[in-house]
C-alpha cells in the first residue's frame, strides 16, 4: 500500500536548503517540467498491508452492513471542527472530500506524533490496541493522501492538488523559519502551539487554499479525547477509505489493475459484497457530483 506523507515531505524539502535556495530549485525544477513527477514519487512509500488492518477494515464495515448505519466521516468530524466557521462549513453537502483529506491527514499525524513520537513499528513489545487502531490510522491517512498526490482520478472531483501545494507551501514556510532541531516531533509540537482562535481564513484572506492551521484546530480538539480519540481517529479513516472507493468510477478501478492493482479496489469490491456501497452516496441536493462519480 503506497504512503504519501505531507509534514516528512516538508521536513525533508527544508533539511540542509535555506527558503531562497528551496524557491530557486522549484523554479529550475518547474522549468524543466519534472516538478509534477518528483512531487508525485520522491517521497513516494509502501508498507504491507498487515492482517490487522484487513480486520479492522472489514470489521467496520460489517458494522455498517449489519447496523445500515453508513454514518460518512463528516458526520463525526463535525464535532470536531467547532469555532472554525460560524457557517456551516463542514456540512458534508459544502465540503470537498479532498479538504477533509488533508484535514484530517495533518491532523492525524500531529496527534500520532505527540502519542507515540516516532515509529510504532520498530516497538520491541506486542502494540496495545490503541497502538494498533493508531499505525492504522496513519497507513490509512498516507494512503488516502498517496491517492490525492498521485491518483486524484480515483478520488471524487475537487482541488485537491491545488490544496495540497498551498499546504505544502504554508508548512515549507512555516517549517523553515524555525530551527528545528528534534525533526517531526518538534515541528508538530510547534504546530500545536498556533494560535487557532481566529479562524485562520480570516487571518491570511482565502487566495491560499491552504488547510494546515485549519488541522491544528481538529488535532488540537482531537487531542482533548485521550484515549478515545484513536478509536474516533480510526473510525473515520475506515469511512473515509469506504467513500472514496464507492465514488471512484469502475473504469478508473480497471485502469490501476494494468499497473498492480489499488487496495481501494479490493474495499470497494468488499463493499459490493457486503451490500453497502449505496450507503456512502452523495446526499441530495449534490446532482452534479452524482453525475461524475457513477
Amino acid at each position: 500500500m503506497a504512503q504519501h506523507n505531507l509534514l516528512d515531505l516538508c521536513l525533508r524539502d527544508n533539511q540542509g536548503v535555506c527558503l531562497r535556495m528551496q524557491k530557486v530549485l522549484r523554479r529550475i525544477q518547474k522549468l524543466l517540467q519534472i516538478d509534477n513527477l518528483l512531487e508525485k514519487h520522491r517521497h513516494k512509500t509502501y508498507v504491507d498491508v498487515s492482517s490487522e488492518l484487513e480486520d479492522l477494515i472489514f470489521c467496520e464495515l460489517n458494522a455498517d452492513s449489519r447496523n445500515q448505519r453508513g454514518s460518512f466521516t463528516l458526520e463525526k468530524c463535525r464535532n470536531f471542527s467547532q469555532g472554525m466557521t460560524d457557517e456551516g462549513e463542514f456540512d458534508q453537502r459544502k465540503v470537498e472530500f479532498d479538504r477533509i483529506i488533508l484535514l484530517w491527514h495533518i491532523a492525524t499525524d500531529i496527534c500520532y506524533c505527540r502519542d507515540w513520537g516516532g515509529n510504532l513499528n520498530n516497538v520491541s513489545t506486542p502494540l496495545t490496541d490503541i497502538e494498533k487502531k493508531a499505525d492504522h490510522s496513519k497507513h490509512i491517512s498516507n494512503y488516502l493522501l498517496y491517492l490525492l498526490v498521485s491518483c486524484p482520478f480515483m478520488l471524487p472531483i475537487g482541488i485537491g492538488m491545488i490544496r495540497f501545494r498551498d499546504t505544502c507551501a504554508e508548512a515549507r514556510e512555516f517549517l523553515g523559519e524555525r530551527n528545528l532541531k528534534n525533526g517531526k516531533t518538534e515541528a508538530c509540537e510547534k504546530l500545536l502551539q498556533v494560535n487557532t482562535e481566529v479562524r485562520p481564513a480570516k487571518v491570511k484572506g482565502d487566495r491560499s487554499k491552504s488547510v494546515l492551521f485549519d488541522a491544528c484546530v481538529i488535532a488540537k480538539s482531537l487531542l482533548a479525547e485521550k484515549e478515545n480519540k484513536w478509536k474516533i481517529i480510526s473510525e473515520v479513516w475506515v469511512e473515509m477509505l469506504a467513500y472514496a472507493a464507492t465514488h471512484c468510477r469502475g473504469n478508473h478501478h480497471a485502469r490501476q489493475l494494468r499497473k498492480g492493482g489499488e487496495f481501494l479496489t479490493h474495499v470497494w469490491l468488499l463493499m459490493a459484497h457486503l451490500g453497502i456501497t449505496e450507503q456512502f452516496q452523495i446526499s441530495q441536493g449534490h446532482a452534479r457530483a452524482k453525475l461524475i462519480v457513477k
